[in-house]
């Protein structure tokens, strides 16, 4: 069986997540905003309903774009 772990996260405009890296596989789920994902020095523009599945071991960083930016990471235990 397969364990997962959830968490919703709202940010305001300019909210910055700073440089980090995950051990375990994630998948994160704009639910309404827009955030710039950050990785390799690349900006990934996410919207609503855009999913992305963020590497394992890969420095990212992620910033609110929008007025109230919603989205949820799932990860694996």
């Amino acid at each position: 069986m397969q364990h997962l772990s959830r968490w919703l996260s709202l940010w305001e405009k300019n909210s910055v997540l700073t440089k980090h890296k995950t051990s375990t596989p994630v998948t994160l789920v704009v639910l309404k905003g827009e955030i710039d994902f950050v990785i390799d020095n690349q900006h990934v523009i996410l919207k609503a309903y855009d999913a992305y599945e963020v590497p394992v071991d890969v420095e990212h960083e992620v910033v609110g774009l929008s007025k109230e930016n919603l989205f949820l990471l799932t990860k694996e235990k």
